[in-house]
């Protein structure tokens, strides 16, 4: 049975690390195969961590519009329905991709927007983010922070006299 055929879960997977090299040319027009394979992947064995990690810059500074975010994240979750995932925890820095006047919260709002299209909404977390706030418990989400209204957070509030 291929290796595809199975299904998978990526427990750590970066949005703004995973561009296929068709949206990576889209975005940088005049790309070669090889220099997005110099440029943008990481060889088999890195000498370290900080060697792997030399590639990511590449992919932020591609990343500074609101178009270019939806294309990697429509190119994100298509990768990973061709691999067969059914699972995945996806990670991106927004402050990353704030080069060229997007807030924060605009790539905030555009990746979970273009998420909720892809039909990977948030809002089956919802209770459990409310059933934490009303037992005090920390927590963080980490997606739909942008588009959706907030359960009011006792720590908002005023101090009562």
């Amino acid at each position: 049975m291929p290796f595809r055929s199975f299904p998978k879960v990526e427990l750590h997977l970066h949005l703004d690390c995973s561009l296929s090299y068709a949206v990576a040319s889209r975005l940088r027009p005049g790309l070669s195969r090889g220099e997005y394979e110099r440029d943008f992947v990481a060889p088999p064995r890195c000498r370290s961590l900080a060697d792997f990690l030399t590639r990511a810059p590449t992919g932020f500074r591609l990343l500074q519009d609101r178009e270019a975010l939806r294309l990697a994240t429509e190119d994100l979750f298509r990768q990973l329905e061709e691999d067969g995932v059914v699972y995945a925890e996806i990670r991106f820095a927004p402050l990353l991709h704030t080069e060229k006047g997007l807030t924060a919260e605009d790539v905030v709002e555009t990746v979970d927007r273009t998420a909720d299209e892809a039909g990977h909404p948030i809002d089956a977390h919802v209770p459990a983010f409310r059933w934490a706030l009303e037992r005090g418990y920390a927590r963080t989400a980490h997606a739909g922070e942008a588009t959706r209204e907030r359960p009011e957070d006792p720590a908002d509030r005023p101090a009562e006299a």
